[in-house]
């Protein structure tokens, strides 16, 4: 008799698939569990944030407005309990999974490892008893040992199979057991226009919103102009600063604010300049001449505060029983004091200054004679602390400098922090698409906001960027930015997406061979792409040797060392 006569032997094909991969049911769950805190928290600030407008801007429309805030609050605390309870739900399928998925792992193990040693034993058997080719009963070959394992074997398959339907079961029912929202939540159409601005035309909510916030400052200021009683209005609700920052309203209707309700020169002007001055100083669409008054304001502000830093940094500090220089420290405070003493003199003009946000953009040159307006965008590692020496503006500074007819304006831009060192996942990183993106898209934002000035909206306009830079401008073209010229000074990778605009002429410069050039195989990056036009200029080096760091520094630096590419930039641009 044969075996299979009256054995029914395990195999592979009965260990039943895992239906999901537990991590990535668990990283669901995670993800779930993490929105709680932040939809709860989103919800009470738009209630906190928002539901004292009708304090400061009052029109018809401002109580239907606060009164639909009302039910968000209960809402996302509805949602929290909902997330919760479905996170608890993914987590304990998650487990199960976990625990299922090592046993199916250890019966691909096992299974074939035991019917590997029965086909061993049974060809021992019959070579034994059965040389000529007969059938061997059952008992010769099948010991009770491996009658016993196969049972055990086939049983655990089994288990498994129905461990993994209990576990879907229950995972279903949990999930069907979540309530839905009894919240109701008004409809997320935009409401009517809110009575405000008037004949400017804002349209789309961020407009509206930042509208009832401007209305609002200029209601404070009052007929009497009063620039202290608009810093008050700012120091009571410091996330109107943050709605601003933002930059998401549309320069256009920014800019016409500013020339038909406010005026420019007026009283009015004088009282937001001074007592609004970070946010004059950092709204797209006003005009290049108040937000340098602006930004001088809040440097003067900062001077005082870093003068008075110094006095109380002293020169050493006791480290336990030693004593520990501050110079660094001292050093540092002393640059950024001599660079905002200059800032104050007018030797240098701050298109954007928000130290908190680490937000700055230096203007060189003079926006109302510019038929050239060129925005410099840095590499990896640029600070605050950059523009205090001047090496970030030197390649800006050389090309506004030698137009001797004055009609170029140049604007060095890192609006908040910058592209640092570090892995792809760290939120700065120089190789985070989605930081670069981010970045892109405010870049973007600041170039219609150049445009909306009647002083630059005809000017030919030229993006120049370093290393990282280069990112984030492909990524303001993304975004929709538009360039006649775009220079890559050793730039860095190409934003997913990126295609060359018809239209713009696109050159790359670089030294020899440049560390940035590592990146080829990878990325695609300026120097392979056949939109740009390639110059490479002989490199700095010692018997033969290149110096890649040095060459990727040197295409960024003024022009002792730079020159015959300044030379070359300024010729592309004005030919």
């Amino acid at each position: 008799m044969s075996a299979g006569a009256t054995i029914a032997l395990v195999g592979v094909s009965m260990i039943p698939d895992l239906p999901a991969d537990p991590a990535s049911v668990a990283a669901a769950a995670t993800a779930v569990r993490a929105s709680v805190d932040g939809v709860a928290d989103a919800g009470r600030d738009a209630v906190r944030r928002w539901g004292g407008l009708v304090e400061v801007h009052e029109t018809p429309e401002t109580a239907t407005a606060v009164a639909r805030l009302s039910p968000v609050d209960d809402a996302a605390a509805e949602w929290a309990t909902a997330a919760t309870a479905i996170a608890r739900a993914l987590e304990d399928y998650a487990e199960i999974l976990e625990q299922q998925k090592r046993e199916i792992d250890q019966l691909h193990r096992e299974i074939p490892g035991f019917l590997a040693g029965l086909r061993s034993f049974q060809r021992s058997q019959r070579e034994q008893f059965a040389p000529d080719g007969e059938d061997l009963p059952s008992h010769l070959l099948f010991d009770p040992s491996h009658l016993v394992y196969n049972d055990d074997l086939r049983a655990r398959c089994q288990h498994v199979a129905a461990m993994l339907d209990i576990a879907a079961e229950t995972c279903r029912s949990d999930l069907g057991a979540v309530s839905g929202p009894t919240t109701s939540l008004p409809p997320a159409s935009v409401p009517a226009p809110l009575s405000t601005l008037g004949p400017t035309g804002i349209a789309t909510l961020d407009d509206r919103v930042t509208a009832a916030i401007l209305d609002a400052l200029v209601r404070a200021a009052g007929t009497d102009a009063d620039a202290d009683a608009v810093a008050a209005l700012l120091a009571a609700h410091p996330d109107y600063l943050d709605v601003l920052a933002a930059g998401t309203a549309d320069p256009a209707a920014v800019a016409a604010w500013w020339e038909s309700d406010v005026v420019p020169g007026s009283a009015l002007a004088a009282a937001l300049i001074t007592g609004a001055s970070l946010a004059v100083g950092g709204l797209n669409g006003i005009p290049a001449p108040a937000r340098v008054a602006a930004n001088r304001e809040t440097a003067a502000r900062r001077l005082a505060a870093a003068r008075a830093e110094l006095e109380d940094t002293p020169a050493y500090i006791h480290q336990g029983r030693t004593l520990r220089s501050n110079a660094s420290e001292r050093a540092a405070l002393e640059a950024e004091i001599a660079y905002l003493e200059r800032v104050a003199a007018g030797e240098r003009s701050l298109y954007l200054y928000d130290p908190r946000r680490e937000r700055i953009i230096e203007m060189i040159g003079d926006p109302s004679r510019a038929a050239y307006s060129i925005t410099y965008v840095p590499g990896t590692g640029t600070d605050m602390a950059s523009y205090y020496s001047g090496g970030v503006q030197s390649v800006a500074q050389y090309l506004v400098e030698q137009d001797t007819t004055g009609r170029s304006v140049a604007f060095v831009y890192t609006d908040g922090p910058w592209a640092s060192w570090g892995l792809p996942f760290q939120e700065t990183s120089n190789a985070n698409r989605d930081f670069a993106r981010d970045e892109g898209a405010q870049l973007a934002r600041f170039e219609d906001g150049l445009r909306s000035d009647a002083q630059l909206a005809s000017a030919t306009r030229v993006g120049i960027a370093h290393s990282a830079g280069m990112s984030v401008l492909s990524s303001a073209e993304v975004a929709g930015a538009e360039y006649d010229q775009v220079k890559s000074l050793a730039g860095s990778w190409l934003q997913d997406g990126w295609s060359a605009r018809e239209g713009t002429d696109y050159a790359h410069h670089q030294y020899g061979f440049d560390a940035i050039n590592y990146l080829n195989p990878f990325y695609d990056t300026p120097q392979e792409s056949s939109a740009f036009v390639q110059h490479e200029y002989a490199p700095s080096t010692f018997l033969g040797i290149q110096n890649e760091l040095d060459n990727h520094v040197r295409v960024d630096e003024g022009p002792r060392r730079n020159s015959e590419v300044l030379r070359d930039l300024y010729r592309e641009i004005h030919e």
